[in-house]
């Protein structure tokens, strides 16, 4: 089991990750720390392609880049390093271009009466932590407007080109109180350059005045040079709610504590006022299991179960690459989880007439029946359709992929059958003179080089193994291996045929024995052949 307080239980791919997603502070230990996590991962065998794919998991190319260059380390990314270098370019211009366009929007927000603030990150996150508005990586900009003027910014931004995402569900009042109940933001596409913007209304994702109110007032009183203690503590909940997949998230609440060691302290009380407390030590204690320097740890079991899951996240290769099912399984406990960590505390929440409301319609269906005349006769089946078409296509799927794999493998078994009986009628009818072409071209070299897939020979191993025990009669071992020759023909796999030889000590005489050599193993089934010395072989 996880020892929760000890750094070397982490694994060693996320401390990496870690050291390499924020820059430490001038005349801190981070540095010396980070030279050691980074000396570590290529002592223990990190491949410079492996450290290239975990900065482009957690969206740190920019920062692990700017870390390497101030550690003296980038020659570990070796043949990678002008890749690296690339990404980092590319993602300096772009958050140069979004943080220039997102003051442009706040200016002209201003200029038309409509209060609006920046959240959650993006270009003017990382000039407060670093002075640099080009080192995180940002795919979109997050402002936020209030509830009551959020229509009205929804038009202007129409008025300014920009197109909206979605349907339009705002021109009824119908729409607008649904919205209002169970949506966060809307997405917005730039005409000229395709940025993206998300429009919010409101700082959680569940609709509660009461804490909408506190942010308002704590963000307005923000810094505009460094962050500031509530947009600080919104960070920690902006990573919760997403179950902390990307490190860069953590990476930015450990860039301010480098800055600010007490900034736990310091938020504490608005951390109490918003029901916060069990957030800040859930994230306490995995900024110092990842990063270090944090003796206490929370022994409340829903904080301990969060970090858990954070760690899992953390650990998740890309979702492009997984089985869909297993995707769905994964998000669904995190999602679990999350909302028991966070839920709780949401007193709207418990209502049940808005239970009722969010068990009935999804945001997603607010949005997709925005555009069909009679949205209020649809909108009581959108989610139940959707509900079956996704959990209900996806089992279907996962079924019929159970049957196409139990039905390939008992074709498999009769083509191995097959085989066999061929096999033991050519070894009774043809001279083994005639029959050594079959097996292919005598050679001198038990096996020659053959790159043929590890489940294609555990196919094979296991086909035969089956029938092995189940044979009418005792399939001797040069009835397998012609009959493994002839599946092999079929596939066009290269292969070594060897004959073997050695004293018997049960019988007079020698004891004869054949098997085929394949990708480095031997078939048709794993034995021990030390004892045999090769008489001849035979490759095709």
């Amino acid at each position: 089991m996880m020892d929760w307080r000890r750094i070397d239980s982490v694994h060693p791919e996320l401390r990496f990750a870690a050291a390499c997603s924020y820059l430490p502070a001038n005349g801190s230990g981070g540095w010396e720390n980070c030279r050691t996590v980074l000396d570590r991962a290529v002592q223990e065998g990190g491949t410079p392609e492996d450290f290239l794919g975990l900065f482009k998991r957690h969206r740190i190319q920019a920062l692990a880049a700017e870390v390497l260059r101030r550690s003296d380390r980038l020659w570990i990314m070796g043949d990678q390093q002008d890749a690296l270098l690339g990404m980092e370019r590319e993602i300096r211009l772009r958050a140069l271009r979004l943080g220039m366009l997102e003051q442009r929007l706040i200016r002209d927000f201003g200029a038309a009466g409509i209060e609006c603030l920046s959240m959650k990150g993006g270009p003017g996150l990382s000039r407060k932590l670093y002075g640099d508005m080009g080192l995180r990586q940002c795919k979109d900009i997050d402002l936020v407007v209030r509830p009551e003027a959020f229509f009205d910014a929804v038009r202007k931004l129409e008025t300014w080109g920009w197109e909206a995402a979605q349907p339009v569900w705002t021109r009824d009042a119908g729409h607008r109180w649904l919205c209002r109940r169970l949506m966060r933001d809307l997405v917005f596409l730039h005409p000229g350059d395709g940025a993206v913007l998300e429009l919010h209304f409101r700082f959680e994702r569940a609709w509660e005045p009461r804490r909408e109110e506190i942010w308002w007032r704590e963000y307005r009183q923000a810094p505009t040079g460094s962050l500031g203690d509530a947009e600080f503590l919104y960070l920690c909940l902006h990573g919760a709610e997403h179950s902390w997949l990307r490190m860069k998230w953590l990476g930015d609440l450990q860039a301010h504590l480098e800055r600010v060691p007490d900034a736990f302290d310091r938020c504490r009380d608005l951390a109490g006022e918003l029901s916060l407390v069990a957030l800040t030590d859930s994230v306490r204690a995995l900024l110092g299991l990842l990063y270090g320097g944090e003796d206490g740890f929370p022994v409340e079991r829903v904080a301990l179960e969060q970090v858990r899951i954070s760690l899992r996240a953390l650990s998740h290769p890309e979702f492009s690459e997984m089985d869909p099912w297993e995707v769905k399984a994964i998000a669904l406990e995190e999602r679990s989880s999350r909302d028991r960590f966070l839920g709780a505390r949401n007193d709207q929440a418990r209502s049940i007439g808005n239970r009722l409301l969010s068990a009935w319609v999804r945001a997603g269906d607010v949005v997709g029946v925005g555009g069909m005349p009679g949205w209020f006769l649809v909108l009581p089946f959108a989610r139940p359709a959707s509900l079956v078409y996704r959990y209900g296509v996806l089992g279907g799927r996962r079924i019929a992929d159970r049957v196409r794999r139990k039905l390939s493998r008992i074709v498999f078994l009769a083509e191995v059958g097959g085989a066999l009986g061929a096999a033991w009628a050519l070894k009774r009818l043809v001279p083994f003179s005639r029959l050594s072409a079959v097996l292919g071209k005598p050679t001198g070299v038990p096996e020659s080089p053959s790159a043929v897939p590890a489940p294609v020979l555990r196919a094979f191993a296991w086909g035969f193994e089956v029938w092995h025990r189940r044979w009418p009669w005792p399939a001797v071992c040069l009835t397998e291996v012609l009959a493994l020759r002839l599946m092999m023909n079929r596939r066009g796999i290269e292969a070594t045929a060897v004959f073997g030889v050695r004293s018997s000590g049960t019988k007079v005489g020698i004891d004869a024995h054949a098997w085929m050599l394949c990708g480095g193993r031997i078939l048709p089934r794993e034995q021990d052949v030390s004892g045999y010395r090769v008489v001849s072989t035979f490759h095709r």
